[in-house]
């Protein structure tokens, strides 16, 4: 569904002189006429005299007046983006964003009610704020989204689980050290290697 277009308005500066409204008149004419868009010529306070003067003399109407050019939500583009669970990975979530062009993605529950906004600085956020190994398991992570985000697969347990306890170990160094580092509950991921 298209929606219709706004023009854009063209406005000198607040108590406007000749120039400021010329100006407003003959850049708005320009744009329309290179064809990209619609283009209104406008003011932000009444015309004086002369003015006046100048446009009665060309025979030229005077720009449509507005009396507040303060940014408004209705001047915002608002993109209409499909909702998604909460429980997305943020890979996924990351991936979104990037094919939809957009910033922010809503997620909502299963009537489509809104739960929350995931942001791109939400995501920059959570990458950069790491240097806690019981992150995943405080935010309640699904394993499902843990493997999707390592392009991993899953040794031990159930990826419909939700890891709850524990910390993210990264299991690079001697088998032997690492049965003392490795507590019950933990996610150890495990690379290709043959030990």
């Amino acid at each position: 569904m298209s929606e219709k277009v706004k023009p854009t308005i063209v406005i000198g500066h607040k108590n406007p002189d000749t120039d400021s409204i010329v100006s407003a008149i003959a850049y708005a004419n320009l744009k329309n006429k290179k064809g990209k868009g619609t283009f209104v010529a406008a003011r932000a306070g009444e015309i004086n005299e002369e003015t006046k003067f100048v446009l009665d003399y060309f025979k030229a109407q005077a720009p449509t007046y507005i009396n507040n050019i303060k940014t408004q939500v209705s001047d915002i583009e608002i993109r209409h983006t499909e909702g998604v669970n909460r429980f997305i990975s943020l890979k996924r979530a990351w991936e979104l964003m990037q094919n939809l062009s957009v910033v922010t993605l809503p997620a909502v529950d299963q009537n489509g009610m809104l739960e929350g906004l995931i942001t791109v600085s939400d995501i920059a956020y959570s990458y950069m704020n790491v240097y806690d190994s019981d992150i995943l398991a405080k935010a309640h992570t699904k394993y499902k989204n843990i493997i999707e985000t390592l392009n991993a697969q899953i040794v031990v347990g159930d990826e419909a689980d939700v890891f709850d306890s524990g910390r993210v170990v990264v299991s690079a160094a001697n088998p032997d050290m690492m049965e003392n580092i490795i507590r019950k509950s933990d996610l150890v991921i495990l690379g290709n290697r043959y030990e």
